[in-house]
Order: structure tokens, then sequence, then C-alpha cells
């Protein structure tokens, strides 16, 4: 008798994706913001016009700061650095440093990095590199004299960022909130804002399955991926990591993509970030 896979059940749904062994339902169609398009492609421009004149990597409190794909903060008798990866914007707007209303005041260096293309860091950053491969030697050039212990953090693609980025930059530490480990069509469906055409991202790439990236980069980086139990994306995304070495899975009770902003509301996130004990 011939067995059916759930690869193949998942083609008879519309929508459905295999992943792991769950079959994903599929989500609610989301259009092109086609009357954007324009305008995100007019801020782009002026924004990589701007970056020709001035230094992509800038100091956090620059007036210019939040156009540049980084931002530094750092301070004195530092314990350490942190990269934090920003994630997706809604729409039109630009996205913003993550984490930095929590780690202004933890006694760590901080790297603020942006993917104003919006499309898991694939494109680079905007102005100074067109990979991610280009953009980890950026980021190991420009900070190689920032105090170790590195840790690279970020949530959902920023959280993908900090684990692909960790393996690269062979960080000390890394920790993903609600990433998404394999870019497939359906998760860009799912998380893509829409700022990159969908036919200008390889998925092909296979640096968009980190499953394969970990194992291809082995080093002495911690990876900790942390999810709610009860988002199925997130749950699938981190159990499809679980026999990555070096890979530990953090579950929390709740439905929230956002588990970081849980951490954050119980006064847990900083000592989860930083793998300190919270005082």
């Amino acid at each position: 008798m011939k067995r059916t896979t759930l690869r193949a059940v998942a083609r008879r749904i519309p929508g459905a994706v295999a992943f792991g062994r769950k079959i994903l339902p599929p989500e609610p169609t989301k259009p092109p913001p086609v009357a954007l398009a324009p305008q995100i492609k007019l801020r782009i421009e002026i924004q990589t016009a701007l970056l020709s004149r001035i230094d992509p990597v800038q100091p956090f409190d620059s007036d210019v700061a939040k156009f540049a794909p980084c931002e530094v903060m750092q301070v004195d008798g530092a314990k350490g650095t942190v990269f934090a990866f920003g994630g997706m914007a809604n729409r039109f707007a630009i996205p913003t440093r993550e984490f930095f209303g929590v780690l202004q005041d933890a006694g760590v260096n901080v790297v603020f990095v942006k993917d104003f293309l919006q499309v898991w860091y694939q494109k680079g950053l905007l102005g100074l590199s067109s990979t991610r491969d280009e953009t980890a030697e950026v980021l190991r050039d420009r900070f190689a004299d920032l105090p170790r212990p590195w840790i690279t953090t970020g949530s959902s693609a920023g959280g993908f960022a900090a684990l692909w980025f960790a393996a690269a930059l062979q960080a000390d530490r890394a920790v993903a909130f609600g990433p998404q480990t394999k870019i497939h069509p359906i998760v860009w469906q799912r998380y893509s804002p829409f700022v990159t055409p969908r036919r200008d991202f390889d998925f092909k790439d296979p640096d968009n399955d980190l499953r394969d990236v970990l194992a291809n980069r082995p080093g002495p980086t911690d990876f900790q991926i942390h999810y709610a139990i009860g988002h199925i994306w997130d749950k699938q995304h981190a159990i499809y990591m679980a026999r990555t070495g070096g890979v530990t899975l953090r579950r929390y009770k709740g439905k929230r993509h956002g588990i970081a902003r849980q951490l954050r509301e119980n006064g847990t996130l900083v000592p989860t970030i930083l793998g300190r004990q919270p005082s």
C-alpha cells in the first residue's frame, strides 16, 4: 500500500505547509500593499542617498541614527557587547532599534542592527553590505574592539538573525525569541511586510535554513530559542531545531508570538538575554 506523506497531504490544502511532523494551517491572504509600493521605494531611495553622505554606523543619540542600519551605544566599563537585531516593521514604518528601552541601563555595549529591506537580512544592511556574509564581515571588522562576551538577540525575524549571525560571528551566546528558523514561501507570506518584492527574495538560498547553517558552522556558541508553546508557528520553528547541536529550547505557557514582551513584563527579559540571575 502506498504511503501518503505529510507533504502530499499539505499539497491538498491550499496555503497549508508541511513543517517537521506537523501540517501548519493556511494563513488568511495578505495582499501586497500596492498603494504603498511607490512610497516605500521612494523612502529606500532617499535613505540610500542619505547613507552615501554619512557613516551607516551611527551613535545611538545622533540626529540621523534612526536612518542608519547600525546604531551603537557604548558605556564605560561595559561587561560585554549585545548585538540586537531588529525584526519586521509594519509596512511603511522604519525599523527601530530592538530592546533599546531595556538594555540602555544594563551595563553592556549594544549594537542595534536594522534590516531596512525586511528580508531576514538576506540583502545585507543598507549602505553597508549586500549579503548576510558581507554583513557578518562588516560587524566583525567594525566592532572587533568591543569586549566579550558577545551576545546576539532578536525577536521573530530578528531572532532568525540573532541565530544566524551568532554562528557567523562565533558569538558566545544567542538568545532568540519566537524566531523563524526556515524561510520558505509560506513564512514569507505570514511575516513579510513586502518592502522588498517577493520575486527578489532567493528562497533557494541555503542560509534560509538555520538547522543546516548551525550544523555547518560548529562553534562555542550557546544558542537559545524562547517560544510560547501555544503559538503553533513558533513552536514548530523551535522544534525544527531541537536536535541541532548547541541549541537549547526554552518553553513558556501562552500563545503570544511576542514572548520577549511577556518576559519584559515580568522583569526577566534582561537577565534572560545576558545570562544573569534577576537582581
